[in-house]
């Protein structure tokens, strides 16, 4: 089996390398196909190692494309691949961001993966969603599309013009009818897919983390010096815009018996620190990202964790980011905003509160009720029950039913 992704950051991509491991796990032999990796390397995951394939060399270069075969002779073969290189450019050109340059990249990536002698292509998000679709046509095997997100409804594809999307629209929905599984992140992503491209609803896959049981401890109030009387309300992950980050600073003048932990990095780091600079804010503290090996021992150390996202895509909207079932683990209650799978697991599963992630007053009037004696000591013992179900251990089961079901016609 091979997993295609898009991007040389697999190391901090957390729900394909618990992917891959499962599948190995199982027996399965599961290859990884970067972008921009080197042609060859192995990467260390919770114990197992995971065989990565990369499109480029350790001078930089673009691998060759194997000219063994008919069909691969045929993808090189001059005019040809030139005709193809320039089809595939023309068809970035209609594409937003980043999407150009990995539809520039297909004929690269084709050839690698044609290579592996594969039965099934997973392919992670849409950019290389048209190799996976290539290598069933030329190979007749099968393809896997795990959309992580609603690609057509990010912040930054949502700006571009109707005809673009609608292009975007169209190739998601022939590519999606066509793979022989679809698999989403969430409930409301596979409702949206399964209505816009009219498909089977997705096999919805949580990314969960692991199951285990973590110790109560003062690791941030030992390494931030704060007060042991002070409660701590966390906040971990990456620093960028959406995040409502500056609310929380907002919210944190409000409250100013509470310390607020922003842990993790990102391109606003920068930003935060002068703005609690400016505002004198001694209850606020920024942390460098910790190991992932060691974060949720950080996590279980803090008393709330909150997820403050902002309403910038419906993507956003309808997300339930992975900070979320950290806490859980972690076995500490959270705040977040109220969207809609956020909600399910705060209010439904009394896991939690929400609030209004514009709204600073009613961030610091969630956080206050979370606090409430009675109130924090009901939420604390459901998500410690929780965490037995909103695990990687049960996400992964409905993975490797998938695979079954697919072994069964192959």
């Amino acid at each position: 089996m091979l997993y295609i992704h898009h991007l040389s950051t697999l190391k901090s991509d957390h729900r394909v390398l618990k992917e891959a491991k499962s599948l190995i796990d199982a027996g399965n032999d599961v290859k990884v196909l970067l972008y921009d990796d080197f042609y060859h390397e192995t990467i260390e995951y919770r114990d197992c190692v995971i065989d990565c394939l990369g499109i480029l060399e350790k001078d930089g270069k673009r691998i060759k494309v194997d000219r063994g075969g008919i069909l691969l002779s045929i993808l090189l073969y001059p005019p040809f691949n030139k005709l193809l290189k320039y089809f595939f450019n023309f068809l970035s050109t209609l594409s937003p961001l980043k999407l150009g340059k990995y539809m520039r990249n297909i004929p690269y990536l084709l050839g690698p993966a044609l290579r592996v002698d594969a039965d099934v292509y997973h392919v992670h998000d849409i950019q290389p969603l048209w190799v996976g679709f290539l290598c069933k046509m030329f190979k007749k095997c099968k393809y896997v599309y795990d959309s992580h997100e609603l690609f057509l409804d990010m912040h930054d594809v949502v700006k571009l013009g109707s005809f673009r999307r609608a292009l975007i629209k169209l190739a998601e929905g022939f590519l999606s009818r066509r793979a022989d599984a679809v698999i989403t992140a969430n409930h409301s992503y596979g409702d949206i897919l399964s209505r816009r491209h009219h498909i089977e609803p997705p096999v919805v896959l949580h990314n969960f983390v692991n199951y285990r049981e973590i110790p109560n401890s003062d690791l941030l109030r030992d390494n931030l010096g704060i007060d042991k009387k002070k409660k701590i309300v966390l906040f971990q992950g990456y620093f960028i815009i959406g995040r409502g980050l500056f609310n929380l600073i907002e919210t944190a003048k409000i409250l100013d018996d509470v310390v607020f932990v922003f842990l993790g990095s990102g391109e606003m780091k920068k930003q935060l620190e002068e703005s609690i600079e400016e505002n004198h804010l001694e209850n606020v503290k920024i942390m460098d990202a910790v190991p992932l090996s060691v974060l949720l021992d950080y996590t279980a150390s803090a008393d709330i964790g909150i997820s403050p996202f902002q309403n910038v895509s419906p993507s956003t909207y309808y997300s339930l980011p992975n900070k979320i079932g950290e806490y859980i683990m972690a076995g500490i209650p959270f705040a977040c905003s109220n969207f809609p799978e956020m909600r399910k697991l705060a209010v439904n599963d009394d896991l939690g509160v929400v609030f209004d992630p514009e709204d600073p007053n009613d961030i610091a009037r969630a956080i206050r009720e979370l606090l409430k004696l009675e109130i924090y000591a009901r939420k604390k013992k459901n998500i410690l029950e929780a965490r037995r179900k909103y695990n990687w251990e049960n996400e992964e089961k409905k993975l490797l039913a998938v695979y079954e079901k697919l072994s069964e016609s192959i």
